[in-house]
């Protein structure tokens, strides 16, 4: 894609303005882009998932205390290699 720099046809400034020159872009070209942008713009907002609601504390400092009131069974496996 060749983007090229036109000069304004007033030459009469010190420096003159240059612009971009698009030549295949066209506004009906520019509206349908924006228009299919903000198809897709509106199609992920619709499938974008709701907020969910959670619980939130201030954080504090203390000593941890846990108690477990349950019944289980302890699994342990002792895994040991002895080398002769």
């Amino acid at each position: 894609m060749k983007l090229l720099l036109k000069q304004d046809e007033d030459s009469s400034a010190e420096h003159p303005r240059r612009r971009l020159h698009f030549p295949h872009l066209s506004t009906k070209k520019i509206i349908y882009g924006a228009l299919a942008i903000g198809v897709f713009v509106l199609i992920v907002w619709a499938f974008s998932p709701a907020p969910i609601p959670v619980e939130t504390a201030e954080v504090t400092s203390a000593r941890l205390q846990v108690t477990v009131n349950a019944e289980g069974k302890t699994k342990a496996i002792a895994l040991w290699y002895q080398h002769r």
